[in-house]
């Protein structure tokens, strides 16, 4: 089977287990396919998106191919339990060393928040305050998962958790970002009102 990077992430995660701060964490438990979008949400989709059909159409693919294998009989509403078996650990190694032996390559990035920034002189003052707002409080609830993460690992000094201090680095600069941009906002708001 050719291990796509949904399917790599996948397999991953379920080699990983639950997210710092998830139950079950290091305790290497088989899980759900909601468990691992669960994990997903918590820690890769910052930087890759997984969405959770994509969980789902994966695992019985990569069941399939003798990567993971189920565990135990389905539970509540037929939630399967997976673990990665010997041969999906080896080959999540060979995706991987070979993800990094390409080199470099630019991110690419969508990003609603900057598009609407991007061309928010054509979008009413209010509007675009509402939405900034928003944006901030998300912000703020990732920095504050962040941290609880970080708290989770304690002294860990794993790979992963250095994403999580980037992760809280990356919100908090967002939070200033976005403060400065609402001042603006508020500026040109206020600008134009004096103007009438």
């Amino acid at each position: 089977m050719n291990l796509t990077p949904t399917g790599a992430c996948v397999l991953g995660l379920l080699q990983m287990g639950p997210a710092p701060g998830q139950p079950g964490f290091r305790q290497g438990a088989p899980m759900t396919g909601g468990q691992v979008y669960a994990a997903a949400e918590r820690s890769i989709s910052r930087f890759w998106n997984l969405t959770r059909s994509q969980v789902y159409a994966e695992l019985p693919r990569l069941e399939q191919a003798g990567f993971v294998a189920a565990v135990g009989r389905p539970g509540v509403r037929g939630a399967q339990r997976y673990r990665a078996t010997a041969a999906g650990r080896r080959r999540f190694r060979e995706w991987i060393k070979a993800f990094v032996d390409t080199g470099p390559r630019d991110d690419q990035l969508r990003s609603p928040l900057m598009l609407a920034v991007f061309f928010g002189d054509y979008v009413e003052p209010e509007r675009l305050t509402a939405l900034l707002g928003e944006y901030r409080g998300q912000h703020q609830r990732s920095l504050a998962v962040a941290h609880d993460m970080l708290t989770a690992l304690a002294d860990d000094t794993s790979l992963p958790g250095s994403l999580l201090v980037r992760r809280a680095s990356h919100s908090q600069l967002m939070i200033d970002w976005l403060d400065g941009v609402l001042a603006r906002v508020t500026h040109a708001l206020r600008t134009r009102r004096t103007d009438r």
